[in-house]
């Protein structure tokens, strides 16, 4: 049942509560318990993109449980601009030039200034699992 496939990919692939999955699906937390607890049975057009696109699930298991739940690996696309070219690279420097300690404060520090990381982190390590 869908309801079923929802709490699965919520706990699975985002590993987060229903108000952080609204969230990252952009949808109201109202909606998502609805669909949880089975009282709405169908899903947006927009709520499955996003799902699809967030979490690289197969759209056909998303809404009848059938074939893969992921899709096979694509190649992501980045986009790279010289700010983000510049940030990355005073990234790597201070990383690799940093003591253990602050490497530490770094990780610390980007932890909380990107909370999303550790979902993605989690996510990209049941994928690799």
């Amino acid at each position: 049942m869908l309801k079923d496939r929802m709490k699965w990919i919520r706990k699975h692939c985002y590993n987060g509560t229903q108000e952080a999955f609204s969230e990252k699906l952009n949808v109201n937390i109202a909606r998502i318990k609805s669909i949880e607890t089975g009282r709405v049975k169908d899903i947006t057009a927009t709520e499955l993109h996003n799902m699809v696109n967030n979490f690289n699930l197969n759209t056909k298991w998303i809404l009848t449980g059938e074939g893969e739940k992921y899709n096979k690996k694509q190649e992501k696309q980045l986009y790279i601009d010289e700010d983000l070219t510049g940030i990355i690279e005073w990234q790597y420097d201070f990383y690799n030039s940093a003591d253990e300690d602050n490497r530490a404060w770094f990780k610390v520090q980007f932890k909380k200034a990107f909370p999303d990381y550790q979902h993605h982190q989690t996510a990209q390590n049941k994928k690799a699992a």
